[in-house]
């Protein structure tokens, strides 16, 4: 089966077996979505198949003017697995998610409830009449986050790029962990339940009710297509070192576009023999494209070196963003390293070192 796009709209319960036939939703470049089901909590196969897009439902409101609000159906399955183990994608890194014992469901939802879905003509078979019926049920929303993954594998095909296939790593690391990226592409809903269980309400970030929510159609395909970028995750991390030996560090950062790297705010000692400056091993801004989707690490290194100089006021950094301010051995050393993107999004990171 050649890239493209499958909508499912049936289920059985989940059990033992369910693993032994995911080999099924593994075509490359082929995306699976399958509906959660309409009777409440409860979680179904094909959509709790690692390999497949679970999509729930949610209530609609919206006034066609202001902002919409949305809810969680009552109706909408979900839930946690008892038999699939945790994806890897599903981590707490994205909000919500916590600690998962096995596989939730759904990943995603979209407006379900008959009461506030949409309508459809029908005309009987021989008849000029149109009647209008409103539909709902994750079978309605199943289908409708299928057209969406069609026009991003549309876009993606007329600029030369491959088929989204399994977009899981995305919606989850490159979307859901990233805060700006998943306020913008999802709306996150909050409200609602699909019964009286622990895991039975939507909350804040991830729920196994509605997922990580309900798509803004246009920030979420300019994510999927590339035409927009996306804010890079940028690790913890600490740094410790002692005055007279290299420092080094590592900056990790995860993201779908080029990372530029800037290191500055360097340190400046003296002594009575000579200036110390502290020289950042690649000091500046370049460009590194990493492996897969931008994955990265920057590595750096503090060397002390001793330069004659006429005036012994103090000396300066030959690297980074800024001078030094002319700082005495012996005293805290600090320095920020700066991360951007495309987007203009840019954090800093700031190290210290006491002796």
């Amino acid at each position: 089966m050649g890239p493209g796009v499958v909508s499912m709209s049936f289920g059985a319960g989940e059990g033992s077996w369910t693993t032994s036939v995911d080999a099924t939703f593994a075509h490359a470049g082929m995306t699976y979505l399958a509906a959660t089901g309409d009777a409440g909590t409860e979680v179904c196969w094909p959509a709790v198949s690692t390999n497949v897009v679970a999509v729930g439902g949610t209530s609609l409101t919206y006034s066609g003017t202001a902002a919409r609000a949305e809810a969680a159906w009552s109706g909408t399955g979900g839930g946690i697995s008892q038999y699939v183990a945790t994806p890897s994608y599903q981590t707490n890194a994205v909000p919500g998610i916590g600690a998962l014992a096995h596989r939730a469901v759904p990943d995603v939802a979209f407006n379900a409830d008959p009461g506030t879905g949409q309508y459809v003509a029908i005309s009987p078979s021989g008849s000029t009449s149109v009647s209008w019926m409103s539909i709902g049920g994750t079978s309605l929303s199943t289908p409708q986050w299928a057209g969406l993954t069609a026009v991003a594998n549309a876009v993606r095909a007329a600029s030369g790029k491959a088929a989204l296939g399994a977009p899981h790593s995305l919606l989850y690391g490159q979307i859901g962990a990233v805060p700006g990226t998943y306020a913008s592409a999802f709306l996150d809903v909050t409200t609602g339940s699909d019964g009286s269980c622990s895991t039975c309400s939507a909350q804040v970030g991830y729920d196994a009710v509605t997922g990580l929510g309900t798509p803004n159609a246009t920030a979420l395909l300019a994510v999927l297509t590339g035409t927009g970028a996306s804010a890079p995750v940028v690790s913890a991390g600490a740094v410790a070192g002692k005055v007279g030996t290299a420092l080094s560090y590592a900056v990790s950062v995860s993201s779908p576009d080029a990372v530029t790297y800037t290191l500055g705010r360097c340190a400046v000692g003296t002594d009575d023999r000579c200036d110390r400056c502290a020289e950042l091993a690649s000091a500046g801004s370049r460009q590194l494209r990493g492996h897969g989707r931008g994955q990265g690490q920057q590595d750096g290194t503090e060397r002390p070196g001793c330069r004659q100089r006429d005036d012994r006021r103090g000396g300066h950094c030959t690297g980074g963003e800024r001078r030094g301010s002319g700082r005495q051995v012996g005293t805290a050393l600090s320095y920020a390293v700066s991360v951007s993107s495309p987007d203009a999004w840019r954090t800093r990171s700031a190290a210290r070192r006491r002796d």
